[in-house]
């Protein structure tokens, strides 16, 4: 194993593996930016272990820039954005949110509801998803989707995903 070099406040330990069928290739030992986890890749610009790290620290500067944009501190910025990025913060700690709602199904369902909420009956404003099992056949449906008004949504997401 080589000498520890330093990139930033990571530790990148370079060594080389000799294959016996194959010509020599170097390895890199480096911890992880987000989880300081210690992992091999064979290109020492590799700064997260896995693409959840990645994904992680993606919302975390996403975070630290819309309170530089519109907060003196974090306990100054203003709920809504608190709430967004904590809510960004749980998809990407459960590997992504890949449930997009196709304009046809959001006509479907602001259609099917009237244009109101479901829970109060103030005018909808966004489409929210029905927490479902995975091989429930309703999912991807309209079924799976109601219309609600912004404060109702906030209420909901929290209960699911924790208090903003």
């Amino acid at each position: 194993m080589g000498s520890p070099t330093s990139a930033g406040d990571r530790t990148i330990r370079a060594m080389t593996t000799i294959g016996a069928d194959a010509p020599p290739r170097r390895f890199y030992e480096v911890d992880c930016a987000n989880c300081d986890e210690t992992f091999l890749t064979t290109g020492h610009a590799d700064a997260f272990c896995s693409l959840d790290c990645r994904a992680t620290a993606t919302v975390i500067r996403k975070i630290r820039r819309e309170i530089e944009n519109n907060a003196d501190s974090p306990e100054t910025a203003p709920d809504s954005i608190i709430r967004a990025l904590r809510v960004n913060l749980h998809w990407a700690s459960v590997g992504g949110y890949d449930r997009p709602i196709t304009p046809e199904l959001r006509a479907e369902v602001w259609a099917r509801d009237n244009g109101l909420c479901v829970e109060c009956g103030e005018p909808g404003a966004e489409i929210d998803h029905i927490l479902m099992p995975l091989g429930d056949p309703r999912r991807g449906t309209a079924d799976e989707l109601r219309l609600l008004c912004t404060p109702c949504h906030q209420r909901i997401t929290d209960e699911n995903h924790g208090d903003a």
